[in-house]
């Protein structure tokens, strides 16, 4: 039975915090128009949109998406030291989330390419397809922002 180790350091996003908190709101800025833009490329109906394939791998970068929103918020109300537990959950969340998307919108990207060879819709299919370019840009630069924020950990007094 493994045993219980408690980890009593402190951990945190190292920087001054207004470079922190810039990053902290790029991150939901990015997230957020991110959210738009999934939106509505869902929301048009197109040939790229009633592609299976596309329709699949939109869907469930939704999902990674919605995973990306909520580790922009919780990170955006994380104080500038957390515990081990709460910081690699953010951590985690905002790393893994982002990759996901990004992984899953250039094969809806992909299929979306194929659809178009297939049976061109004209276009509303480019404008799908460019709306999938920017979502995957997006998570992009919010995987950038918060990559180049360094992170440290402190031993917690005694």
């Amino acid at each position: 039975m493994p045993r219980f180790m408690v980890d009593s350091n402190w951990y945190g996003w190292d920087g001054p915090e207004n470079v922190t908190n810039r990053v902290k709101n790029r991150c939901l800025a990015l997230s957020l128009a991110n959210a738009v833009i999934s939106f509505t490329c869902g929301v048009v109906s197109t040939g790229v949109t009633r592609h299976n394939w596309v329709g699949f791998a939109a869907t469930a970068a939704l999902i990674a998406l919605m995973m990306e929103i909520i580790g922009a918020v919780r990170f955006r109300r994380a104080p500038h030291v957390t515990d081990k537990r709460t910081f690699d959950s953010i951590h985690q969340m905002m790393r893994w989330s982002a990759q996901c998307h990004m992984i899953l919108m250039a094969l809806a990207f992909a299929a979306g390419a194929v659809s178009c060879f297939q049976a061109f819709g004209g276009i509303p299919d480019l404008l799908i397809l460019s709306g999938f370019a920017a979502s995957f840009a997006c998570s992009w630069f919010f995987l950038r922002a918060y990559s180049g924020l360094p992170t440290y950990s402190i031993k917690a007094p005694d």
